[in-house]
């Protein structure tokens, strides 16, 4: 003899709906957590126009010394160059007192900083809609200089120098 019960089927059928419907809804919040670490991973701290402004102010008064590709000396760019300062102040702070070198501060703190804007974007650091602030110095001492936190696109100039 067979019992049914009521809602039998229908009732496992809804359970199921409901278990499917809860690891659904668990898996885009998962998703959405994953997101959210990911853009903590790679700060994005000044624009796209601080960069530009940065590349034209870095030409006329740093690239004489640190040349053109940054690699000058010393060099600007690369691990070694990122592991010398804790935090983007320690780096605004040293190039405002001590450039360049023949005359020390000469720059105004905006160009100061587009010219750090510049340096960081060519380290890999990218950019985003927030304009670096050099007055906000509790924010730029939270803006650590960790070289595991810049992408790696390290196969992109390989591959430009690489014809064959």
């Amino acid at each position: 003899m067979t019992t049914t019960t009521r809602g039998g089927p229908s009732r496992a059928f809804a359970t199921t709906i409901a278990l499917c419907f809860a690891l659904m809804i668990g898996g885009v919040y998962v998703a959405v957590a994953d997101d959210e670490a990911s853009n903590d991973e790679v700060p994005r701290w000044f624009t796209e126009e601080q960069v530009e402004s940065g590349n034209e102010a870095y030409s006329n008064a740093c690239a004489h010394c640190h040349g053109d590709d940054l690699q000058g000396n010393p060099p600007l760019v690369g691990d070694a160059f990122l592991e010398r300062f804790d935090d983007v102040w320690a780096l605004y702070d040293l190039t405002r007192e001590t450039m360049p070198e023949d005359d020390p501060g000469a720059l105004s703190d905006e160009a100061y900083g587009e010219i750090i804007a510049y340096v960081l974007e060519r380290n890999g650091f990218p950019y985003g809609d927030d304009e670096l602030d050099v007055d906000d110095r509790d924010a730029l001492e939270a803006m650590t200089l960790d070289p595991d936190r810049v992408p790696d696109d390290e196969g992109d100039e390989e591959d430009e120098g690489d014809d064959g």
